[in-house]
């Protein structure tokens, strides 16, 4: 069985999927989840109370990059993007912040926590 291992993450803007972004392979650490909880009634019963629906959140990291990348990257923080990893897998998601390392030989490393949310390219 043939198998490809890209070397390039892509994070491109949804708004306009022209805007994008290439950078080193990106790690990544999915958190898959349903929705719910388990809530305490009278007479101390726990019931449980959940959700139609699935939760996936994403650290994922992208090492060495340069400067105007961290830039754009920030200022993407709160719009929906298109994340494609170095397997060809792709995530519409969402992110608010972005904790950001710098690294001796002057570039960084970027971390993002990301919420998976629908999303389409079809026009």
């Amino acid at each position: 069985m043939a198998s490809v291992l890209l070397e390039t993450a892509w994070v491109n803007l949804a708004s306009d999927l022209s805007q994008s972004l290439a950078l080193w392979s990106a790690d990544w650490s999915d958190d898959r989840s349903v929705p719910g909880a388990i809530r305490t009634y009278a007479g101390g019963r726990r019931r449980v109370v959940s959700r139609a629906g699935k939760l996936r959140n994403l650290s994922v990291t992208f090492p060495t990059i340069i400067g105007a990348q961290v830039e754009t990257l920030v200022g993407w923080a709160g719009q929906t993007v298109l994340l494609r990893d170095k397997r060809g897998r792709l995530v519409w998601c969402v992110y608010f912040s972005a904790a950001v390392s710098d690294r001796r030989d002057g570039t960084y490393d970027v971390t993002v926590q990301v919420s998976e949310v629908a999303g389409s390219a079809e026009v």
